[in-house]
């Protein structure tokens, strides 16, 4: 009779453990804002609301592994011959000091100097300067430190942030009014070459300017081909969310067959443009503010993810007082479930 020695029999026992028990699931928490520019070029940013923010972010248990900040960290990249990226850096300073990583992504008022209405490749440059030892470095080449991915510790989350006022290098300023915005071919096939790798459950993009802008109708389309490619992109690939900003309230839409038939899955745009900058009017919108849940208010975002599940909630200030003003919650989609057990 042939024996199983005992050191290949507790290795045979532990090989068939190890497929037999499920996956480990991520818990994860993260905190998404935007728009913390101040009034005015001697008001850089807004510190009382930013600093109340940090403040309540850091008063979590748990605190949020990091933060997605989706742009317009300053009025101005440089007014009077001074750099004023600085400005916004140490406001969260306290928030880096507290363990908690922050994300920048590029906003408009990155890129203006002192003239309106005018985009600054210099401003550009000295941003991806600027936070070159701050993000990671993985974007198109020439995009480092404005377009980059990274991946949730435990897996489970896949995030790409991406650039919607990209100035080539042989321009040295581009004209802007508010309703520019795209999305650049490098930008969009750099983010196909990320998703052959990523077997994340949720997916994620954030850039400053949503692809569709609640100011036009209540069924608008996406802005320029970038966008609307892009969007293509996000539907096929059943990301989980699109975060943006530049807008200075809170609003979310999922983006699916009323809106244009070709999208199929649901994605959820969200708008969260709330951490200082003057507020927009409801008034000024041509939207249903209920099909878009649209506040008026400051506000940030908290985001928990729990195995295949991701709770949203959203607080904005009201009469003083910080309430509860949006709460969804979401399921991974099943195809990304089966794809992560099978690797």
């Amino acid at each position: 009779m042939n024996r199983i020695s005992p050191s290949r029999f507790a290795a045979s026992f532990a090989l068939v453990l190890l497929f037999c028990l499920p996956c480990q699931a991520e818990k994860l928490r993260f905190a998404v804002m935007g728009d913390c520019r101040g009034a005015s070029p001697a008001d850089s940013v807004d510190l009382p609301i930013l600093t109340e923010i940090n403040a309540r972010l850091m008063a979590l248990d748990p605190k949020p592994a990091f933060i997605l900040f989706t742009g317009d960290l300053v009025y101005r990249s440089k007014n009077a011959g001074q750099w004023k990226f600085e400005d916004w850096i140490n406001a969260m300073k306290p928030v880096e000091d507290a363990g908690i990583k922050v994300y920048p992504v590029l906003g408009n008022h990155e890129l203006y100097q002192e003239e309106w209405g005018t985009l600054y490749r210099e401003s550009q440059e000295f941003y991806r300067s600027t936070f070159s030892n701050s993000v990671p470095q993985n974007g198109p080449d020439g995009y480092q430190s404005l377009v980059y991915s990274f991946t949730s510790p435990g897996g489970d989350a896949f995030f790409a942030v991406l650039d919607t006022y990209y100035i080539e290098a042989d321009q040295t300023t581009a004209p802007y009014s508010n309703k520019d915005s795209f999305i650049t071919k490098a930008q969009l096939d750099w983010l196909r070459e990320q998703l052959k790798t990523t077997t994340a459950r949720f997916k994620f993009t954030a850039m400053h300017a949503p692809t569709f802008n609640p100011r036009s109708s209540n069924t608008p389309k996406c802005q320029e081909p970038g966008h609307c490619e892009l969007w293509d992109i996000l539907d096929q690939n059943r990301f989980a969310m699109s975060l943006a900003s530049h807008l200075h309230l809170y609003a979310r839409r999922t983006i699916g067959p009323d809106m244009d038939p070709s999208y199929r899955n649901g994605v959820v745009q969200i708008i969260s443009g709330g951490a200082g900058a003057p507020l927009d009017k409801i008034a000024d919108f041509k939207t249903y503010p209920a099909a878009w849940h649209v506040t008026t208010a400051y506000n940030y975002m908290i985001m928990d993810i729990d195995g295949d599940t991701l709770t949203a909630q959203v607080l904005g200030k009201i009469d003083g007082d910080w309430k509860e003003i949006d709460r969804f919650t979401t399921t991974a989609p099943q195809e990304e479930i089966k794809k992560e057990k099978k690797n």
